[in-house]
């Protein structure tokens, strides 16, 4: 098996940061209880509401376990998190790491099962009104 991890950047605080990962079995047979975790770094908040979404599974936010289930070989489950940047992060790289993919089945090749991803807060505008009396 093996995942990638890929971020759709909106990097201003308090907007809108969505984490896609996707897990891939590449076979060559069904990987039976497949568990990722993925923990959400403080810096960020999950969007209240429906905060992940997914295409197999259920994502606990609490331990970061995200239980996929079963996966035939060649299939994929996608899971998207949905969090927003807190304030006091301007300026600050965010570096998120996804680590112990694991299932049933043994998994002959470990060096594809974990990845790091980073990403730059941008700044975000700081808009005054100023009024003047005449």
């Amino acid at each position: 098996m093996f995942f990638l991890l890929f971020h759709f950047r909106t990097n201003l605080i308090s907007h809108p940061h969505n984490f896609t990962l996707q897990v891939k079995n590449n076979g060559p047979i069904t990987a039976t209880g497949v568990k990722l975790t993925d923990t959400i770094s403080n810096v960020l908040t999950l969007i209240n509401g429906t905060y992940y979404t997914t295409t197999q599974g259920v994502y606990n936010s609490s331990n970061g376990l995200w239980d996929i289930g079963n996966l035939d070989n060649g299939k994929s489950a996608l899971l998207r998190i949905f969090a927003r940047i807190n304030i006091g992060n301007n300026g600050k790289t965010i570096t998120n790491t996804t680590l112990g993919l694991t299932s049933d089945v043994t998994d002959h090749n470990l060096s594809n099962n974990i990845v790091t991803d980073s990403f730059f807060v941008n700044a975000s505008p700081d808009l005054r009104i100023y009024k003047t009396d005449y």
